[in-house]
C-alpha cells in the first residue's frame, strides 16, 4: 500500500524538498493509518501540500510550539479602536449598518478616534474609519465610519450609527 501510495497524487503527497531541512509546519490534525497513528501536517505558510508523519517521529511531540491563549484577547488591527460591549449578539459581525448607545464619557472617547481637532461632524462627513472592537474579545473588531449621532431621549444615552466597511 505504501508503494501504491507514493505513486499517487493526493492531498498528501511528501515534499522532497524539505526532506532533511529544519522548517516550521502546522499540524493539521491526527488520523489512524493502517501503519498506525500519524499526524497530518503541512509545511507552515507555504503552499506545499499535506504529509503523513507518524506519532513520535521526528520527536514532534517535543518540539511543537503551541499557543498559550485562544488570540481573543490579541488585537488583529491597528486602530483607531472604540471598545464597547458587543457580546450580547454577534449581528453586528455581518450587518452593513450598526447602531448602539453609549454613555456621555463613552461619546468623549470616541472622539479620540479621530484626529485631533476634527470633531464628530467632519468625521462622518469625511467617513474618517476607525475600529469598532468588542471589549470582551478585542480581537473581534471591524473597521466602520461614523455615520450618525443623536440623544435617545428615552433610553438617557447617545445613540451612534456607523456604516461597516467590507
Amino acid at each position: 500500500e505504501f508503494l501504491r501510495r507514493l505513486e499517487e497524487k493526493s492531498p498528501y503527497d511528501f515534499v522532497s524538498s524539505l526532506a532533511g531541512n529544519v522548517h516550521p509546519i502546522m499540524i493539521e490534525g491526527w488520523g489512524q493509518t493502517s501503519f498506525g497513528e500519524v499526524w497530518i501536517v503541512a509545511p507552515f505558510q507555504t503552499n506545499e501540500k499535506r504529509t503523513f508523519i507518524p506519532f513520535h517521529k521526528f520527536d514532534i511531540e517535543s518540539e511543537c510550539m503551541v499557543p498559550k491563549s485562544n488570540f481573543n484577547q490579541v488585537p488583529w488591527q491597528r486602530g483607531p479602536f472604540f471598545d464597547h460591549d458587543l457580546s450580547k449578539s454577534d449581528a453586528w459581525r455581518q450587518i452593513e449598518v450598526g447602531q448602539f448607545r453609549v454613555k456621555t464619557a463613552d461619546l468623549e472617547r470616541l472622539g479620540l478616534c479621530f484626529p485631533p481637532g476634527e470633531g464628530l461632524v467632519t468625521s462622518a462627513l469625511k467617513k474618517t474609519p476607525f475600529e469598532l472592537r468588542n471589549v470582551k474579545k478585542i480581537a473581534h473588531s471591524r473597521s466602520c465610519t461614523l455615520r450618525d449621532v443623536s440623544w435617545d431621549i428615552d433610553k438617557k444615552k447617545w445613540a451612534i450609527k456607523v456604516d461597516f466597511i467590507n
